[in-house]
């Protein structure tokens, strides 16, 4: 089974145009973005958890310079040695997972939610050295989650040091939707995905497109659960 839902979010990835790179022209940094965690705690926001992390992947893929572990065979990969993936990862436990990932990089963040403000903040650990980068947070409200998304990839990579073309922002900056209701559909819809409960996310996937009947990203999904 486990090959056959990594075969679907690998054609997935394709379908969202997320670069290609032949084995011998890999990028320099390979990243692994993890399940960002819920401070707030509250159980009806654990779904901005993989929305999150799924969109900064797929955001942070647009940069040629990185190479993005794809997050379903890092689900498996963490499964089998029985390591959760969120956000509550340390120095200490950074190059064991980095090994598993084969990621130079690990991508932690988490998230906070009062009432209708919302904080997210992440930072980088060296999977070799185990140096954390200076965190960095962005604030907006649950309502403009997608610009709060767009800075936190910013805040990423100017932590890089990258300067990226015109075009390339462009891409970084593209949003599916617009539409918070559909995204929270969406990713509920890709969190029953992962655990491989595929009628449970074609219904919550289902529920996105109606949401939003232009969210490709749903729609795409929705034909592979389906």
């Amino acid at each position: 089974m486990k090959w056959f839902i990594g075969f679907i979010v690998i054609s997935v990835w394709s379908l969202w145009g997320l670069p290609v790179y032949a084995d011998g022209d890999l990028p320099r940094t390979n990243i692994a973005v993890l399940a960002f965690y819920n401070v707030s705690g509250d159980p009806a926001c654990d779904w901005l958890s993989v929305g999150i992390a799924e969109t900064l992947t797929v955001k942070l893929a647009q940069v040629p310079s990185f190479r993005l572990v794809e997050r379903m065979r890092m689900k498996d990969l963490l499964g089998e040695q029985k390591i959760g993936d969120s956000g509550l990862v340390d120095a200490a436990t950074a190059p064991k997972i980095g090994r598993l990932l084969g990621a130079q990089k690990l991508l932690l963040g988490a998230y906070q939610i009062q009432d209708d403000a919302l904080r997210l903040s992440a930072r980088l650990v060296d999977t070799t050295t185990g140096e954390v980068t200076t965190p960095v947070s962005v604030d907006g409200t649950i309502e403009e989650v997608f610009a709060v998304e767009d800075r936190l990839a910013a805040a990423i990579l100017k932590n890089f040091g990258i300067t990226l073309s015109p075009e390339i922002e462009a891409k970084i900056r593209v949003t599916q939707t617009v539409n918070p209701a559909a995204f929270q559909a969406y990713s509920s819809g890709l969190t029953y995905l992962y655990q491989g409960e595929f009628a449970k996310a074609a219904v919550a996937l289902q529920l996105a497109t109606d949401f939003d009947p232009q969210f490709q990203l749903a729609l795409q999904t929705l034909r592979f659960a389906q």
